[in-house]
């Protein structure tokens, strides 16, 4: 079992590509999901009819992922990813959430409560955030069932976000490693200014 996703960044991704794709070109991914995995997404809905609150199964968003991936380069999935990212995040972190992040934030409190806030969105896996050096974070994801490459490129890009809001400048993220190439952990290193 590849474990269970929630939906609430997922259907803001999925609309953000909505809105950069446009609705055709995302129906036509749909289109091309296969098996019970089709079933989790409706053509022609907002976000694909994806539910903030409800959890799915890994597997329909692997074959979403993977229908997104047919056809396009390396390069357009990475960009995707990043861009994604950024759109979904923007959505989902406003409010209160983004204030707090603004206010209390810090890369030490990210290291403390890192695998708390993965649990909101994951059913498996362990985050390491630790302190690489002055201005620098090492985080890991291990014993990731649901993983997915896109989906380590769209988790490690969520850090583009979730730091600057911290109140860091220059906030750059490189993937040091990945469950995809065979690596025993997803990890990336983000660095800023101070």
């Amino acid at each position: 079992m590849a474990g269970r996703i929630k939906g609430a960044v997922f259907r803001e991704y999925v609309g953000w590509l909505a809105r950069a794709l446009g609705q055709k070109q995302l129906d036509q991914i749909v289109s091309r999901v296969t098996g019970e995995a089709r079933r989790t997404f409706a053509i022609g809905q907002p976000h694909l009819g994806i539910l903030a609150a409800s959890w799915y199964d890994a597997s329909s968003v692997h074959g979403f992922l993977d229908a997104l991936a047919e056809g396009r380069s390396d390069a357009e999935m990475a960009r995707l990813a990043t861009e994604g990212a950024r759109g979904a995040l923007e959505v989902t972190l406003t409010g209160v959430h983004r204030a707090v992040l603004r206010v209390v934030a810090s890369p030490d409190l990210h290291a403390r409560f890192a695998q708390r806030l993965w649990n909101t969105y994951y059913e498996d896996g362990e985050v390491i955030s630790v302190r690489a050096a002055s201005g620098s974070q090492r985080i890991a994801y291990r014993k990731w069932r649901s993983h997915h490459p896109a989906l380590c490129r769209i988790t490690t890009a969520s850090d583009l976000v979730v730091f600057p809001l911290m109140g860091l400048r220059d906030v750059h993220v490189s993937q040091l490693s990945c469950i995809a190439n065979g690596d025993g952990e997803c990890a990336h290193l983000v660095e800023w200014s101070a």
